[in-house]
């Protein structure tokens, strides 16, 4: 086994080094005008993937890069021998060939038959031999190259030099891709922000309004199920009053009590939560089966829970930060318009039941006599007061005899 310290880049005429940044520039790993003007982090993954592969004259290459705040790595594995088909793969920080490389910050070069760093974590699927290169940006680790199975047996020192060479540009034009994406992500979730600004501002139904935030919201958060609650002050439970993507015969899933479940937690305590795996917390109640990560967010109106925002996924450790603070912002948003709905709702149903009981009213009032008949010798009079808008008594004049 070999632990390579991340060396100097190299400096001055190299022939061997002036070929691999020629073959980066040509396959658009290096910025470049046309890399500039179009930044697809999978179409520069998959060229970087096949120079690599060349390079150094390999089985398998990928390129992992740190995510979800550090906690996980990810790589795009791309077959070649099914047009360059990606599988996208993840691992625990820390874990596997790549994951002790960009833990450790150090090269790692191991032969066939030599064993792997004692302190490595996590499974690591069977190779002849390996080559891994971490990824640094602005003096900070966030990504590796590993090479695995070398055509003819152990991976040279000239392979260390060329894939050496070949990462410092790799990495340089990962790191603009990354940031492309992330302000591309940005500006889109601004617009998704404001566009369902608008809508929640429209005069909408509840089951309208509610519609419109799944739809805003998945432009820009990839959710297979998404739920919102509200509680009910009265009885402290949760009403459940929007779902899309649970099957039939989930509503027993649904019947929640404030502090119950991870939707009933969020509603008492008033904090997000993030739930990487919920096989692993107590407090999930399953509504799905296939479920893997939960993001969830209260909805909050003048300091107080009045419901929940839930997202499922089918992906385990789907939601990060970022999620979390998008759909905090939605629920924001959320909670005003619903409140706002509730109230037009509410004044709606007062309207239609002060014109049933003005008419309510009007009949009662038909029912009594409109005026006292006139009898010598005596002076009558009635009359009636509601307790309240209408009320049940009767009074009347019958003459029954002279």
């Amino acid at each position: 086994m070999s632990e390579t310290p991340r060396p100097e880049p190299a400096v001055g005429d190299d022939p061997q080094r002036e070929a691999v940044l020629r073959s980066l520039t040509a396959l658009g790993t290096l910025p470049s005008d046309s890399f500039q003007s179009d930044a697809n982090l999978n179409d520069l993954l998959r060229a970087a993937s096949r120079h690599v592969r060349r390079l150094v004259d390999c089985r398998r290459v990928r390129i992992w890069v740190v995510r979800h705040a550090g906690r996980r790595l990810v790589a795009r594995d791309f077959d070649e021998e099914r047009g360059g088909l990606a599988t996208v793969l993840r691992r625990t920080s820390g874990e596997g060939l790549a994951g002790w490389s960009i833990a450790h910050e150090r090269s790692l070069r191991l032969g066939p038959g030599e064993p792997p760093p004692a302190d490595l974590a996590g499974e690591t699927e069977p190779y002849a031999s390996a080559l891994v290169i971490p990824l640094f940006r602005r003096g900070e680790v966030f990504g590796a190259i590993e090479c695995l199975d070398r055509e003819g047996g152990a991976f040279t020192d000239a392979d260390f030099d060329h894939l050496d060479v070949a990462a410092e540009h790799v990495a340089f034009a990962l790191d603009n891709a990354l940031l492309f994406e992330e302000t591309e992500r940005r500006a889109l979730e601004k617009e998704v922000l404001l566009e369902a600004a608008k809508a929640l501002s429209a005069p909408l139904e509840l089951d309208e309004l509610l519609e419109a935030i799944f739809r805003a919201l998945r432009q820009v958060v990839q959710y297979d199920a998404a739920a919102v609650y509200l509680v009910n002050r009265t009885t402290q439970r949760l009403e459940l009053v929007r779902e899309t993507g649970y099957p039939e015969g989930s509503e027993e899933a649904f019947r929640l009590s404030v502090g119950e479940g991870i939707v009933g937690w969020v509603a008492k305590t008033g904090e997000p939560v993030i739930v990487p795996d919920v096989s692993r917390d107590r407090r999930y109640v399953g509504a799905r089966a296939t479920t893997c990560s939960e993001l969830a967010a209260p909805l909050v109106l003048e300091g107080q829970a009045m419901g929940v925002f839930n997202l499922e996924s089918d992906r385990e450790d789907a939601y990060h930060d970022s999620h979390l603070a998008l759909l905090s912002a939605f629920a924001a948003q959320a909670a005003v318009a619903i409140q706002r709905a509730r109230q037009a709702r509410e004044q709606l149903e007062r309207r239609r039941l002060e014109k049933e009981l003005a008419i309510a009213r009007e009949i009662q009032a038909s029912f009594l006599p409109k005026r006292a008949p006139e009898v010598p010798g005596f002076e009558l009079a009635g009359a009636t007061q509601p307790h309240d808008e209408v009320g049940g008594d009767y009074f009347d004049f019958i003459r029954v005899s002279d």
